[in-house]
């Protein structure tokens, strides 16, 4: 049997060894801790991630959405322009209207041959219009160019009616 004086003279032989065997349990729980940590900061940024993306996503939509209507609204002032016959005043929309569409094409994630065919478009009328203003000869056929520019704006109405909406933040 060991008495207690056995029993401490052995305690205060190995104190360094207990103190040791203490400090490695100690080490191993941090470790485990640490490793857990990092695991839950590993998700944490690619949740973030994630979610800016979308934002970014819902931006863009967003921003295209805009466009998309502003463009209407340009399509449908040289629509009245063109009735009017006032050419020149069109003339100053044409390459504004351009510059858009080529935005919301660019920033689409999607290919859009129409918005290609768009610009095309606009970019002969705008030719044609200035070629006749300065050489003095022969406008366009109003009924062509409000044709165009109605099958253009149908085409744009089309594409703000099917673009994705942002989803709301309430979850």
């Amino acid at each position: 049997m060991y008495d207690i004086s056995q029993a401490m003279s052995y305690l205060l032989d190995n104190w360094g060894s207990f103190v040791s065997l203490l400090g490695l349990v100690a080490t191993v729980i941090g470790l485990i801790v640490v490793f857990r940590r990092a695991g839950e900061a590993r998700k944490s940024a690619a949740d973030a991630r994630i979610a800016a993306l979308e934002t970014q996503r819902s931006i863009t939509n967003m921003l295209m959405i805009v466009d998309l209507q502003r463009a209407i609204a340009m399509v449908q002032r040289l629509k009245q322009l063109h009735i009017d016959r006032k050419w020149e005043v069109s003339l100053e929309l044409y390459q504004p209207l351009r510059v858009m569409l080529t935005n919301i094409n660019t920033r689409s994630t999607i290919a859009k041959p129409e918005l290609r065919e768009a610009i095309e478009q606009i970019r002969i009328m705008e030719n044609t219009i200035k070629n006749a203003l300065t050489q003095e000869g022969e406008l366009i056929e109003t009924n062509y160019s409000f044709g165009t520019l109605n099958d253009i704006q149908v085409s744009l109405e089309a594409l703000a009616s099917s673009a994705p909406m942002p989803e709301s933040g309430a979850d």
